[in-house]
């Protein structure tokens, strides 16, 4: 029995595998995979139809007044400024903030007139876009030390606000959007980041307010291809992005010029201060001249992952940013 036990024994071998069974696993699996991105498409193009209709209509009365000098288009920019920083103190996500720029801008547009505080207002769109979007909302006393007021008169802003806006908060914000193209135009990971960063530029621009979420979307996409050298998608896409926002490929392009304007502006505006301050840092400030550093230096993590890619033998646009 010893010996019996301690004899080797023979290694189990398996039957070899067909090649054409390996061949229709490998072709069943490629199947379930095109039939998953298919079906994720068809979900977004739903999604996109169904915040297309909610979303609202440009506000081109209020960036008339802006173009006129009715009202002041720096202090607007200046405000917008002031809750990207709070936004980002507070831990909030951008949709929340988008949301609140929406907010102040809508409640601007309705009561612009007797409206003299307007960084108060801007702190109570944060509070209101947070109370609707976010999972807990800001405290009441932080908020109070931000804007250097009491609690009682937040409160009663927040009243205002929420009675001159008929308690009608929703609206899908621009990076909604962008979040279900992405699956539809099967965007690169550079791809969407350059599109990201152009909508939270598209805020500051008053001249964006003629504009619908939807359309400052699609074009975010379409410059961010250009931007990149990526022809190709920009031409395959262009069709597909105007019958999805209904809208004629002239204010498309008339929408990525002023993104293209800012993003310029943004880079000069960059360069100028770096040149000037070589040795000074963001802060934290989340301006648009200061995302930038953050910004470049995620292009060039992007260029060397590229880099990387094309060693490996697959094609990839390389995002230069000059």
């Amino acid at each position: 029995r010893v010996a019996a036990s301690s004899a080797p024994r023979a290694p189990c071998r398996c039957p070899p595998i067909p090649s054409t069974a390996c061949k229709k696993a490998f072709d069943m699996r490629e199947s379930v995979l095109n039939e998953s991105d298919e079906t994720a498409r068809q979900f977004a193009f739903s999604t996109l139809e169904q915040l297309r209709l909610d979303q609202r209509l440009p506000e081109a009365a209020l960036a008339q007044m802006y173009g006129t000098g009715k009202l002041c288009r720096q202090k607007r920019q200046d405000v917008v400024e002031t809750m990207a920083e709070i936004s980002e103190r507070l831990g909030l996500h951008v949709q929340t903030a988008g949301l609140a720029v929406n907010i102040f801008d809508r409640f601007t547009a309705r009561a612009w007139q007797r409206m003299t505080e307007a960084k108060l207002v801007a702190v109570v769109s944060i509070l209101l876009a947070a109370k609707f979007l976010e999972v807990s909302a800001p405290n009441f006393n932080d908020l109070s030390a931000l804007s250097k007021t009491t609690r009682e008169k937040l409160r009663d802003v927040e009243l205002d606000v929420l009675d001159e806006l008929s308690w009608d908060l929703h609206t899908p914000t621009p990076h909604a959007f962008a979040e279900q193209l992405c699956t539809v135009v099967g965007a690169s990971a550079p791809v969407r980041t350059r599109a990201e960063f152009l909508i939270d530029l598209s805020y500051y621009d008053h001249e964006m307010l003629e504009h619908s979420h939807m359309i400052i979307a699609c074009s975010s996409f379409l410059l961010s291809w250009k931007q990149l050298d990526d022809h190709r998608s920009a031409a395959k896409h262009s069709q597909l992005l105007s019958q999805i926002s209904r809208t004629p490929m002239s204010e498309l392009i008339r929408c990525c010029d002023l993104l293209d304007k800012s993003f310029n502006a943004i880079l000069h505006a960059q360069s100028t201060t770096d040149a000037a301050n070589p040795c000074m840092g963001s802060h934290g400030r989340v301006s648009p001249s200061s995302v930038m550093s953050n910004f470049t230096a995620e292009m060039e993590h992007d260029q060397q992952h590229a880099h990387d890619l094309v060693n490996g033998g697959k094609h990839f646009f390389v995002p230069v940013v000059q």
